[in-house]
C-alpha cells in the first residue's frame, strides 16, 4: 500500500472515526458506497452514514483501531475497524 493511501486511511480513522467528524464522510465514501456485512446485510451510503452517527452518539469515547490485510501484489484484501470497548473484541 502506498504512503499516500496509508495517509488517507489514517486520516479516515483519526478524523472521521476517532474525532467523530461526520461532515468528512463524503471525502471518504462515494455516494454509491455499499457496506456488506452478515449481521446487517447491505447498507448504502446514507444508511452507513446514519449508522456511524448512531454509533458516535451512543459510544462517544474514541478508540477505534484499523487493521489492514494485504493480499496478492500488496492489494487490499480486507480492512476492518474495531472498538474493543464496545464489542469487547475486534471484527477485523
Amino acid at each position: 500500500m502506498s504512503e499516500a493511501n496509508k495517509t488517507i486511511i489514517r486520516r479516515l480513522l483519526q478524523e472521521c472515526f476517532n474525532q467523530h467528524k461526520i461532515d468528512l464522510y463524503p471525502e471518504f465514501y462515494s455516494g454509491t458506497f455499499v457496506q456488506r456485512t452478515p449481521a446487517m446485510g447491505e447498507l448504502g451510503s446514507d444508511a452507513h452514514r446514519q449508522l456511524l452517527i448512531s454509533l458516535f452518539a451512543h459510544f462517544p469515547t474514541p478508540s477505534g483501531r484499523l487493521s489492514i490485510k494485504l493480499g496478492r501484489a500488496r492489494r487490499l484484501s480486507r480492512a476492518g475497524l474495531s472498538w474493543p470497548h464496545i464489542w469487547g473484541r475486534s471484527w477485523a
